[in-house]
C-alpha cells in the first residue's frame, strides 16, 4: 500500500477507473470506424452487366431518400464525435493526468457520506466538493483526513 503524506492510498481505484473509460473510448472508436466504413462502402456500389438496368431504377428511387439517409448517417457520427470528445475531455484525460502526475489533495475536516443506492457513495466536504466513492465509510457525517485526486474526484485514503 502507497502513502500519500503519511496517509495510506489506495490508486487502484483511479487506475481501474481509468482503464475501464479507456477501454469504453477504444470501443467507441472502433465502432465510429466501422461506421464509417459501413456508410463509406454503402455508397459504393459495385457495377456488373447484369445489374446495370437494376441500379439504374433503383438509383432514381434513392435520390429521394440519400437526403433523409445521409442527414442520419452524419447526425449518428457527429453524436459519436461528441461522445468521444467528452470521454476525452471530461474523464480519461483529467484521470490519467492525475494519476501520472500523483496530483493528489489532502483535505482535513468534516464531511458527509451520502449512499443514494447500495452501490453508488459520494463524499460532500464542507466546502461543497463531492467526491465518488465511499471509501467505504458509514453513511452520515465524520471527521478526518481525506486524499483524493484533484481533477476526477477520485477518493484515494482516508485517515481519522
Amino acid at each position: 500500500m502507497k502513502t500519500f503524506h503519511s496517509i495510506p492510498i489506495e490508486e487502484y481505484r483511479l487506475l481501474a477507473s481509468n482503464i475501464i473509460f479507456t477501454l469504453l473510448l477504444v470501443i467507441a472508436v472502433v465502432a465510429m470506424g466501422v461506421l464509417i466504413y459501413t456508410i463509406v462502402s454503402g455508397r459504393e456500389q459495385k457495377t456488373g452487366k447484369k445489374q446495370l438496368k437494376k441500379l439504374q431504377q433503383q438509383r432514381k428511387r434513392r435520390r429521394k431518400n440519400s437526403r433523409a439517409d445521409l442527414f442520419c448517417d452524419m447526425f449518428i457520427l457527429t453524436l459519436s464525435v461528441c461522445f468521444i470528445s467528452f470521454l476525452l475531455v471530461a474523464i480519461i484525460i483529467p484521470g490519467w493526468t492525475d494519476y501520472i502526475v500523483k496530483d493528489y489533495i489532502v483535505y482535513i475536516g468534516e464531511f458527509e457520506v451520502d449512499r443514494p443506492s447500495m452501490k453508488s457513495a459520494f463524499i460532500v466536504l464542507e466546502d461543497g466538493t463531492t467526491l465518488q466513492g465511499g471509501l467505504g465509510l458509514d453513511e452520515g457525517r465524520g471527521e478526518g483526513t481525506i486524499v483524493y485526486a484533484k481533477r476526477s474526484r477520485t477518493p484515494l485514503g482516508f485517515q481519522k
